[in-house]
């Protein structure tokens, strides 16, 4: 669909994409302020686009996220095997709240904290299918 978008409409979806303000955008592209206001709010076709390619950006980072899921994991389990006690520690802390379980030493119900894990196991692993 962005075929139909003139190219200070592609441009000023790329710089939309890299955070830039609509002042900034208007700046670079050499449009006012109020025009990129208006296709960020009235033109269908910008606002589609946009929406499909921030989409698209959210798609690739979690790609890149889940990519590096097993390098993460490999550098905590190091630090848990690690000479210093804080570091295990640290490393400790860090896994128990990536499982969701950073409660876990107060709690007395093994099973809450079972359910816990077993809930954030089904929300990585649902994520995964969807990567």
């Amino acid at each position: 669909m962005s075929d139909q978008l003139n190219a200070k409409q592609q441009l000023a979806i790329e710089l939309a994409l890299e955070g830039l303000t609509d002042n900034q955008i208007a700046q670079r592209v050499g449009v006012s302020r109020q025009r990129v206001n208006i296709w960020r709010n009235q033109d269908v076709e910008f606002m589609q686009t946009l929406q499909e390619r921030r989409q698209l950006l959210r798609e690739v980072h979690l790609a890149q996220l889940l990519h590096m899921v097993g390098a993460a994991l490999e550098v905590l389990r190091t630090a848990m095997e690690s000479e210093d006690e804080n570091t295990r520690l640290r490393a400790a802390i860090s896994v128990l709240k990536l499982a969701g379980l950073q409660n876990y030493a107060s709690e007395k119900q093994e099973d809450t904290a079972r359910a816990a894990l077993l809930q954030a196991l089904k929300e990585i692993a649902q994520e995964m299918e969807r990567g």
